[in-house]
């Protein structure tokens, strides 16, 4: 395969916007461009809005969860549970702790960060009483600059509304009817709140709306910029001009990138393929400089008037050859390729040392198309996949979430759910949309497995609002998500949405009313999804919903609409409860089937 050793592209920022090469001097001694202080823990308590219920709480964690540890409530699967614990999804509860610091580390750093990745979903932070922020968004992770607040001694307090309350409120305020598909929910308006969709219940599962501190909280201590994300696309440049895969592929790392750079200080990216060869010497730089806003001599992500810290992006291209190429379960081998992206900052005074940060990622060398042509001597047009220029026979079933309290599931049992899959030759997983953004180890253990990934943003069963605050909300979580999935070479299809086309024609209302959610549904899945999908990777296949009819162009983006469900365009999802299903012909000859299902029997223990 030709390998010999690496090839690095890197960039570099300094007073002058840029500077090519080395600073002129060997830095024996690099430190750490921040520093973790966890909160996570048992150190928390939670109490609910009408201050009668109080205990212990683990984080990450949910709410039901403590109180289930704490015996306040019993198992909520068990019996009509799912009724009796309204009050908890209901009522609103605060998340508290006390922590020291050490006040000559906060007044050493350039700032320190209260860094939150995952709060579900209607947060309100407040630091030493100071109100810090408010969150609404479950999907994305925050950081927010709580340097001037702290003191030796700290308290930090997360208050979380009630996401029903939450959702009606949003709902009556706004001018006109959104539908969401709520038959069987307990709970209304699920569509106003960013929220996994699912956990407002569903026709497979109860809603108990779960809320907490889900995910990791932690303080950083930020002395240089540090990488926040980064998403490594490619594109296979000889396969465009008719030449072979793999013959020379170019590599884009967009490294999103916190923190302040001082006058006097070069900020130099590096980022390395481990295993491939090169094709020519080509750098490539970004003037950081421009996208950081000018406040008071320093750099900073975001103006003073804020305190949530975002990121600022830059690329860095690089061109390799002589890959061996990632092949799904059943075509190939699924040949993987170290990635390390590295981060430093160098200040011109020799008394400073070098702040380093790094981050390494498991990527693939792949090539995927979304096939839909003319089928001869048959109406419409196919829809397959082509990987590596091989048409994929795509056998699989759908990811719904595995337990509805995320934390219960552990990694063994996340394995061993997606090996079931693999051992009964399947060779793709559809993340539903209707429930949440699985764990980096979920896509690795893909990625590793060969196992195809049709990965579908968090919409599902409704329509949805598209003014301006939930718009720029939906706009991050997409960017966000795309940046940290799009270098996992299993992720081969992003969807918009689950069923939101196909319900434009499920009632009255939403035929009579059309127009209205057609337009509604451009402006969220095409100019917001799709486009913010785009710009973190240009090649990413892409449906505007599932099922769907496909698409009639491209550029200008136009969806084929009619009748979602046809057999002749796109995917369709299947569902027949009443015709025998161990006749063939019960089953439509569409042209991809990406959903079907039956109804099973609940465990008997729960009943």
């Amino acid at each position: 395969m030709g390998y010999s050793g690496s090839w690095i592209a890197l960039f570099t920022v300094s007073c002058a916007c840029m500077l090519w090469g080395s600073t002129g001097r060997a830095n024996a001694v690099e430190r750490p461009a921040s520093y973790e202080v966890s909160l996570d823990g048992t150190h928390w308590t939670i109490q609910n809005g009408a201050r009668n219920v109080s205990t212990e709480a683990s984080v990450p964690g949910t709410v039901h969860l403590d109180l289930l540890r704490a015996g306040i409530i019993s198992e909520p699967y068990h019996g009509k549970n799912e009724i009796e614990l309204q009050w908890v999804a209901r009522d609103s509860w605060t998340y508290t702790r006390s922590f020291d610091v050490d006040l000559a580390r906060v007044r050493g750093a350039q700032m320190v960060l209260l860094e939150c990745d995952g709060l579900d979903t209607s947060a309100t932070i407040y630091v030493n009483d100071k109100r810090i922020a408010h969150t609404e968004n479950m999907f994305r992770a925050y950081r927010f600059d709580v340097s001037d607040v702290l003191r030796d001694e700290n308290t930090v307090r997360v208050e979380f509304e009630s996401a029903v309350a939450f959702a009606e409120r949003r709902a009556r305020a706004y001018p006109y009817e959104v539908p969401a598909d709520d038959g069987v929910e307990l709970y209304k308006k699920r569509n106003f709140i960013r929220k996994a969709q699912s956990h407002f219940g569903w026709d497979w599962g109860p809603g108990f709306i779960p809320a907490g501190i889900y995910k990791s909280i932690r303080l950083r201590f930020v002395h240089a910029p540090f990488i926040a994300g980064a998403a490594i696309t490619q594109r296979h440049e000889n396969l465009l001009r008719g030449g072979n895969l793999g013959d020379a592929v170019q590599v884009e790392a967009k490294v999103d990138i916190v923190g302040c750079r001082l006058p006097g200080e070069s900020v130099r990216a590096k980022v390395e393929v481990k295993g491939t060869a090169k094709v020519r010497d080509l750098s490539d730089s970004v003037p950081l400089c421009d996208s950081f806003a000018q406040k008071s001599g320093v750099l900073l992500a975001q103006p003073h008037e804020s305190r949530e810290r975002e990121s600022v992006s830059a690329a860095v291209v690089l061109h390799v050859r002589d890959v061996a190429l990632w092949w799904p379960r059943g075509y190939g081998q699924a040949v993987l390729y170290d990635a390390d992206i590295r981060l430093s900052t160098t200040s011109t005074s020799y008394s400073e040392p070098s702040r380093v940060d790094s981050t390494s990622q498991r990527i693939g060398f792949r090539h995927v198309e979304i096939v839909e042509e003319p089928v001869a001597l048959a109406e419409g047009l196919s829809f397959f996949l082509r990987v590596n220029g091989v048409p994929v026979w795509a056998k699989g079933a759908n990811w719904i979430p595995a337990d509805m309290f995320y934390n219960r599931v552990s990694v063994a049992e996340r394995s061993s759910l997606l090996r079931s899959a693999t051992e009964g030759n399947m060779n793709m997983i559809r993340v539903w949309g209707g429930g949440l953004y699985e764990d980096d180890e979920f896509y690795e253990w893909c990625d590793a497995a060969g196992l195809m990934v049709w990965q579908e943003f968090a919409f599902a069963c409704s329509m949805y609002p598209v003014d301006r605050a939930f718009v720029a909300n939906a706009r991050a979580e997409i960017r966000e998500t795309a940046v940290r999935l799009a270098s996992h070479p299993s992720v081969v299809i992003w969807g918009g949405n689950n069923e939101n086309e196909a319900m434009l024609t499920w009632t009255d209302f939403l035929r009579e009313h059309r127009d209205r959610y057609v337009v509604d549904q451009m402006r969220l899945y095409a100019d917001v999804v799709r486009t913010t999908l785009f710009d973190v990777d240009p090649a990413a296949a892409f449906v505007f919903s599932s099922p769907s009819n496909g698409i009639v162009a491209a550029e200008p983006f136009m969806p084929r609409w009619g009748n979602a469900q046809s057999n002749e365009y796109g995917d369709v999802h299947f569902y027949d409860y009443k015709s025998n299903v161990f006749d063939p012909a019960t089953y439509p000859r569409a042209r991809f089937v990406s959903e079907f299902g039956f109804q099973s029997y609940p465990v008997a223990a729960t009943l």
